[in-house]
């Protein structure tokens, strides 16, 4: 048991819901519309630091209307998409074997937006387990994961942040909270343990090692 207040705060898609797959998809089809093409590296390339919006406008490389007319279509269908997205096997138990080890406080910080990931969790019986859920923030995690954990008093160490990505790490090494990066999701373990986070894990039981 942990012997005082401590939060977690998990990236969702790539951590806790498997996505990947629709969104690249999703990304193709808008692409295929405008003359573009993405592949799944240059996808997963777009999350190697904060900035995925300015990440994707240059690879788009579109004129200002084009750009506005990409968005306008990739948010008409990102819902469709989206729900076809599942959460892993292992995240329902995972979560609540953590919860049960004493972490009171445990939060979302995700690019997606809020009301579908909590629409996924409502469905699987995990929307009770976070206190809070923040969603699409678009100028990086930083602000975000440092105003939780001044929000509940505590220090940065006091912070576990669970992502897949190196953006996030950077993001959360900003701040000085305990970055645990997780092979499963969005990038891989090289480009992991390159971003140098505290931990990187290769299955959920090393999760449940670390923290309970």
């Amino acid at each position: 048991m942990i012997s005082r207040k401590k939060i977690i705060i998990f990236d969702f898609d790539g951590v806790l819901n498997n996505s990947f797959d629709e969104l690249h998809k999703m990304h193709v089809f808008v692409c295929s519309h405008f003359d573009r093409e993405i592949s799944a590296v240059e996808y997963s390339n777009l999350f190697l630091n904060s900035n995925f919006h300015g990440n994707l406008e240059k690879l788009l490389a579109l004129e200002p209307r084009k750009l506005e007319e990409f968005k306008v279509l990739k948010y008409s269908v990102f819902d469709n998409y989206y729900s076809r997205t599942k959460l892993y096997d292992f995240a329902e138990e995972m979560v609540k074997k953590i919860q049960l080890a004493g972490y009171d406080h445990m939060a979302i910080v995700s690019s997606a937006p809020k009301i579908q990931i909590e629409k996924i969790l409502e469905m699987n019986g995990l929307r009770s387990s976070f206190f809070e859920i923040l969603g699409i923030n678009k100028n990086g995690k930083a602000g975000v994961v440092e105003s939780l954990v001044e929000s509940l008093k505590l220090q940065p160490s006091d912070c576990y942040f669970i992502t897949d990505t190196v953006g996030d790490i950077i993001d959360g090494k900003c701040v000085g909270v305990k970055m645990l990066a997780v092979t499963w999701g969005f990038h891989d373990k090289i480009k992991l343990n390159a971003a140098e986070p505290e931990y990187v894990v290769d299955n959920p039981q090393e999760i449940l090692d670390i923290l309970v």
